[in-house]
């Protein structure tokens, strides 16, 4: 799945969740940030809000951007556990969001999508980020979601440092 698609069926997870919680989801391009090229802005409603951004991997042998995207398929991931996101003593846990995120991936059904992981879960750390999803494609591609900012209500995310994840927010 390129990366314009994943971004826009990210989009559509969060926007139709049915989540009391979320209050918005934007793309980057739709909110004006243009720090990264493809994201969501996640606005919850205690006002804290979370920059998503993702990146991609190709499959092996690489991808020819001058050709129709081949779409590949196959037995998408068993169903999981929807966890409810929920505000505790108005904040919300960071890992909650991204297991939250999760399961509407492995829940969306897609069949080009064949296995999901939060980085909270790996037995290594991923480098310096502890909360995000590894999402690895049937074509062998990968899509990271790397949460850039997470940023409490009232915060602008220029007076913050990329990448410095809150426990809660």
């Amino acid at each position: 799945m390129r990366i314009e698609r994943f971004e826009s069926f990210m989009k559509d997870l969060l926007t139709n969740s049915g989540s009391q919680e979320i209050r918005s989801v934007q793309t980057f391009q739709e909110t004006g940030y243009t720090d990264k090229p493809f994201g969501l802005r996640v606005e919850f409603a205690n006002g804290a809000q979370v920059f998503t951004q993702f990146v991609r991997t190709s499959s092996p042998g690489g991808d020819d951007f001058s050709q129709p995207e081949e779409i590949v398929a196959g037995e998408p991931p068993s169903p999981a556990a929807s966890p409810t996101l929920k505000l505790e003593n108005g904040r919300l846990r960071v890992r909650d969001f991204e297991q939250f995120l999760k399961a509407l991936v492995v829940n969306s059904g897609n069949p080009e999508i064949a296995k999901v992981q939060g980085f909270s879960e790996r037995t290594e750390p991923a480098h310096h980020h502890r909360y995000g999803l590894s999402v690895e494609f049937h074509s062998g591609a990968h899509a990271f979601a790397l949460f850039v900012y997470t940023l409490p209500a009232g915060t602008d995310h220029r007076s913050q440092s990329e990448f410095k994840v809150s426990e809660t927010i």
